[in-house]
């Protein structure tokens, strides 16, 4: 088994994340849209999420925007047409202690950003298809992206 080899050592990372606090998460934008003559019960599904970040080193603090899409579209159709489509920003602020190394960030936004994100998206779908009158998905504990 190939051994894994690390951008930043664990220990380094573990002591840089007791630095960081989540001080809010904020809905930026959303838009969720349904094409009824799409629905179907054999759709398949596509989630992707995109991540951009800011460091504001004076005052310390962390701002990512996550995005996360969702696609519904019929299996049968046409690769453009769709049943459902949400797609949802977060703003995450984040307070640290001590310099963030790039490297430290670049492991965080892929781990520890979708642990405190996914949550609230998972949510916000089951909402919104509960508003649109049709069967809501209940999308798994982590994302599984296409």
């Amino acid at each position: 088994m190939p051994k894994i080899k690390y951008k930043i050592d664990p220990k380094e990372y573990y002591n840089l994340l007791k630095e960081v606090n989540l001080r809010s998460i904020s809905l930026v934008s959303s838009t969720s849209r349904i094409k009824r003559e799409n629905w179907d019960k054999s759709m398949s599904i596509g989630i992707s999420r995109n991540m951009s970040h800011k460091v504001l080193k004076q005052a310390k603090i962390l701002q990512i925007n996550c995005k996360y899409s969702l696609l519904g579209s019929p299996e049968e159709g046409k690769s453009k047409d769709y049943a459902i489509k949400i797609e949802v920003t977060y703003e995450l602020i984040y307070s640290f202690g001590k310099t963030l190394p790039k490297e430290f960030i670049d492991i965080f936004e892929q781990k520890n950003v979708p642990l405190n994100s996914w949550p609230y998206f998972r949510e916000f779908v089951q909402n919104m298809m509960q508003r649109m009158n049709v069967q809501p998905l209940t999308l798994p504990f982590e994302a599984q992206l296409s």
